[in-house]
C-alpha cells in the first residue's frame, strides 16, 4: 500500500494499479485466515507453531495509512472507509480479532497491562502504543485501563533507574533502555477531530 500512495503521489497509473492489486490480495489473504472463533493466526503455516499464537500487533501496520490521512492525502479516506471501501473487510476482520484477544483475556497480564502476543510474556511499550493508537482512531477502542499498568512498568526501579524501557517481561523492564522508537509513545495522546 505503500508503494501505491508513492506512485499516486507520482501519477504512475501503471504501477500504482500493480501495487494496489497486491495490496488487495494481502487483504483478502489476511481476511481468509480469520477463523471461526474470531482471531487471526500470527502465522498462517498451520504446522507451525506460530498458527496458535494470538497477536495485537496484527493491526500495527494501519498506523501508516492513519498518518498518511492526517498527512492530507486523501485517498487514505476511501482506503480506511469501514465500508464499502477496499479494505473494508479487512478491516472489519482485523476490528474482530482485535476485540475478541482483549475480551477473551489472552493478550492482557494479570495486571492489565497489554500483553502483544498469546504466547509470550515479551511486550513492547512502543508497539503498544501503535497498537492503541490504530485501536482508538480506527475503532474507538480504548483500552485506556491498561495504562495504569504500563505506568507501573515504568515506575519499577528496573526501568525508573533508567528512565524509559521499551522491552517489558511480564510486566518487568527487560531491555531497550532510552530505545528511540519510544518515540511512539505520545501517539496514544493524539485525537482525531
Amino acid at each position: 500500500l505503500s508503494l501505491a500512495l508513492c506512485f499516486e503521489v507520482l501519477h504512475d497509473s501503471k504501477n500504482y494499479e500493480n501495487s494496489f492489486t497486491a495490496a488487495t490480495r494481502v487483504a483478502s489473504a489476511v481476511c481468509a485466515r480469520m477463523g471461526p472463533e474470531e482471531w487471526i493466526p500470527a502465522v498462517f503455516e498451520t504446522d507451525s507453531p506460530g498458527f496458535h499464537s494470538r497477536i495485537l500487533p496484527a493491526a500495527e501496520g494501519l498506523v501508516y495509512p492513519l498518518f498518511w490521512k492526517t498527512s492530507g492525502l486523501e485517498v487514505c479516506d476511501a482506503w480506511l472507509a469501514k465500508e464499502n471501501g477496499p479494505f473494508s473487510d479487512m478491516l472489519s476482520s482485523l476490528r474482530k480479532h482485535t476485540s475478541t484477544l482483549l475480551a477473551e483475556g489472552t493478550n492482557v497480564f494479570p495486571d492489565g497491562g497489554i500483553k502483544l502476543s498469546s504466547t509470550s510474556n515479551g511486550s513492547w511499550m512502543s508497539k503498544i502504543a501503535i497498537f492503541q493508537h490504530v485501536a482508538s482512531q480506527l475503532w474507538g477502542m480504548e483500552v485506556k485501563e491498561s495504562d495504569a499498568a504500563h505506568v507501573q512498568w515504568q515506575l519499577d526501579p528496573s526501568a525508573a533507574e533508567s528512565a524509559m524501557c521499551d522491552q517489558i517481561s511480564a510486566g518487568k523492564a527487560v531491555g531497550s533502555l532510552y530505545y528511540p522508537r519510544c518515540v511512539t509513545n505520545h501517539l496514544p495522546f493524539i485525537r482525531r477531530d
